[in-house]
């Protein structure tokens, strides 16, 4: 079996940063939570992130912008429908 999408519950910052770990790496990642504030909060921590590593030379614009395209946010545990 192969993994392309996985499921990460909750966007505190253990699962943000969970999150941020496996978009780096290449998968498409299902990021859930039952507030949208925290959702919110969650694409900001780690568009930041990647913005460090941007500045460092350690990332392209391109790479930045095509990481975040790989998460996507969901307050309902059904946008983890396709996830392996």
């Amino acid at each position: 079996m192969t993994i392309t999408t996985v499921a990460v519950i909750g966007a505190g910052t253990m699962g943000s940063g969970i999150a941020q770990a496996f978009v780096q790496a290449g998968f498409n990642v299902r990021l859930v939570d039952v507030s949208p504030s925290m959702l919110d909060r969650a694409q900001t921590s780690v568009d930041k992130s990647l913005s460090k590593f941007v500045e460092k030379g350690k990332l392209s614009t391109n790479e930045k912008s095509a990481t975040l395209a790989r998460l996507s946010t969901h307050t309902a545990l059904s946008g983890l429908a396709d996830a392996d």
